[in-house]
């Protein structure tokens, strides 16, 4: 089932931001060095300038990535989930008005850290972010888990940081037990029970 979340095409965007990141920043060190030396003129600069930028942002991303697919690996592989909801794709259609084709199922798993939903990984697993609410919305025929999560921000111009909400819906499969995943997944992320 993680084969869909985690397919080839991610393994790969990932391998060449990784591989861009570390060629940007060999050449970085090597033109430092040839500038040292002599061999090349310090007009250069720029270049070293923006492939150093690139290289710093593509660690950044190379690192973030890298942590979304082991986490979703490591639930996978070791059922370190906290629950497992599938969905046919009418029930699917029913729930988030997406289509999908007859002989796929769509999912919810909800990790210690992150839910997806569907092929969308929802994560707080990054610094400054943190799981706020979690609850259950709706009646049976309708019924969705409400997630909000916070991240800190700075104030552009002065040194506040202000707490930013982001909400988003999770649908239920009928026969879900939405009890005890809410409060497995409060446990983990140490949230008052009430």
């Amino acid at each position: 089932m993680l084969v869909r979340i985690i397919d080839k095409k991610d393994r790969i965007n990932y391998f060449i931001w990784y591989m861009a990141t570390m060629l940007s920043l060999t050449v970085v060190f090597t033109m430092i060095l040839m500038m040292d030396r002599g061999y090349i003129g310090k007009d250069l600069l720029w270049v070293i300038i923006l492939l150093g930028i690139f290289g710093a942002f593509g660690l950044v991303i190379t690192y973030l990535k890298g942590r979304d697919i082991q986490m979703l690996q490591r639930a996978g592989k070791y059922k370190e989930y906290i629950a497992l909801w599938d969905f046919s794709p009418s029930e699917w259609k029913r729930r988030t008005g997406e289509s999908i084709p007859e002989d796929e199922k769509r999912f919810v798993m909800f990790m210690r850290k992150g839910i997806t939903v569907g092929l969308k990984l929802h994560s707080w697993n990054r610094i400054g972010m943190k799981l706020e609410k979690v609850e259950v919305a709706g009646e049976s025929a309708g019924k969705s888990v409400q997630i909000t999560c916070s991240v800190m921000k700075r104030v552009s111009g002065s040194d506040k940081k202000l707490k930013e909400y982001h909400a988003f819906s999770v649908p239920v499969p009928e026969g879900a037990d939405v009890e005890q995943a809410i409060m497995r997944l409060k446990k983990e992320n140490r949230l008052s029970q009430g």
